[in-house]
């Protein structure tokens, strides 16, 4: 269902301007596919990728084999229509339980397994978008005391390279950061982390972000803060490893399990705990050369959830999710202000319930996913969900002199910008004049004339 408009309320009366404007940013929300049938997969930790119109993710769990299934591969339209397996693991020298993000390459998709192989250390594996041309490209060794095992996240692909992070293994036993060629081979250790004692970090559950040839992560423990993690930075040539942030718990936040985004030259995350006393973690940004750490949001550790994964950036507007409390996903300005709770997840099973991974966008939809929930038709809770939310733009009046300045996200290209002089009985006309991209937000200013004008965003 689309939203043509939504009239909220009255927002500006002044020298004969009188404007219609969102109070906040709403939404429409669908639930796309309801894992109700484990033989579909089950229990979603990665984020989607989207293509197109088509999103493609993972199951930990389920498929073919049912309860001894060992998670899947899958794509849905993003009508939520042609819901389709592209790899059943019922094999555990395939590897078991993808929980990373897909990356995908032309038509082929690379992912993680955080177990299964030949020994039991997870695996690196690609597939092509059609469900063919499965392969394992590396087996994890989990036997040798020094060797790199359980990836637990996704990886980034750059010029025929994979670089990702494995949570356990290497010289250190605190996980790595390693490299290997889309074919295989090339497999290199750039970093081996050592944890308790040598403020180096220690087990990195989240993925790399890459820019240039740096690449950026995280650690969930260890760190000069003491067991609360760290930010770093290693070139992908392994030289350069650099801890950008030790956290020190409060009020600064602790255990990062999320991947970072980057926007210039900030990068944005979040923590699992820390933050305040109640340990309910943050939202963060710092600069890519270490300075200028600030939390943007400490979670009060209640009804609000914790935040567990990425976020997303649009504008200046960042994306995300809590889980615990049955979990939300929300929207928050990148300085801090104007943090709303889009859906709020509360014990409504058909809706899902603990959106633990990190969301999509594409124009003016979020597209994400639950862990449990969904329509299981009987009394127990379901496997999770797959959702889509159509967000509708707030517009922004201010006034200037005798002049009316109108602003709305650039992320929002489908809606424009009408104006009536009744409300009464409406006659809505397109603004002629050709909205200013200044920042994140398109702008039209207008005269203020003597004639009362209502204002609209319509789709």
């Amino acid at each position: 269902m689309k939203i043509k408009h939504r009239l909220i309320r009255l927002c500006l009366l002044t020298a004969g301007l009188l404007a219609v404007s969102p109070a906040a940013t709403a939404q429409t929300y669908t639930v796309l596919k309801s894992f109700t049938n484990i033989l579909d997969g089950a229990y979603v930790y990665s984020t989607l990728r989207l293509d197109g119109r088509t999103l493609y993710g993972t199951t930990d769990q389920g498929g073919s084999a049912g309860f001894a299934g060992y998670g899947t591969v899958f794509k849905i339209n993003t009508d939520g229509t042609d819901y389709k397996l592209l790899k059943d693991f019922t094999n555990n020298a395939d590897g078991a339980y993808p929980d990373g993000a897909l990356t995908l390459g032309g038509n082929v998709l690379y992912g993680t397994t955080r177990i299964g192989g030949d020994s039991d250390g997870g695996t690196v594996f690609k597939v092509n978008t059609d469900g063919t041309g499965f392969a394992r490209i590396m087996s994890f060794d989990a036997n040798s005391l020094v060797a790199a095992n359980q990836p637990y996240a996704g990886l980034v692909l750059f010029n025929n390279v994979l670089y990702g992070t494995t949570a356990r293994g290497g010289r250190g036993s605190d996980g790595t950061v390693f490299k290997v060629n889309t074919d295989g081979t090339g497999y290199t250790v750039l970093h081996d982390f050592f944890g308790s004692g040598y403020g180096d970090g220690a087990v990195p559950f989240a993925g790399l972000t890459l820019s240039g040839n740096v690449l950026y992560g995280t650690t969930y423990a260890e760190g000069d803060g003491g067991q609360n993690g760290t930010v770093f930075k290693i070139n992908t040539d392994g030289n350069g490893y650099t801890i950008l942030y030790n956290f020190a718990g409060n009020p600064d936040g602790a255990n990062p399990s999320g991947g970072l985004i980057l926007s210039g030259n900030v990068l944005y995350g979040t923590t699992t705990a820390g933050g305040n006393a109640q340990d309910g973690g943050t939202l963060f940004k710092i600069n890519t050369d270490g300075t200028g750490y600030a939390v943007i949001k400490r979670f009060p550790g209640d009804r609000e959830g914790s935040p567990q994964a990425e976020l997303s950036l649009m504008g200046n507007t960042l994306y995300g999710t809590t889980s615990d409390c049955f979990g939300s996903v929300f929207q928050i300005h990148t300085d801090g202000t104007g943090y709303t709770p889009l859906k709020n997840y509360i014990y409504e099973p058909n809706d899902g319930l603990d959106p633990i991974t990190g969301v999509t966008l594409a124009g003016n939809t979020i597209y994400g996913t639950t862990y449990e929930g969904g329509d299981f038709g009987g009394p127990f809770i379901g496997y999770g969900t797959i959702f889509s939310m159509s967000l509708v733009p707030t517009l922004t009046i201010v006034v200037a002199g005798n002049q009316a300045i109108l602003s709305w996200p650039i992320w929002a290209p489908n809606f424009s910008l009408q104006s009536t002089t009744n409300l009464a009985a409406p006659a809505w006309t397109a603004v002629t004049d050709a909205p200013v991209v200044i920042g994140a937000n398109n702008v039209v200013t207008n005269a203020i004339s003597g004639i009362q004008q209502f204002y609209r965003l319509n789709q």
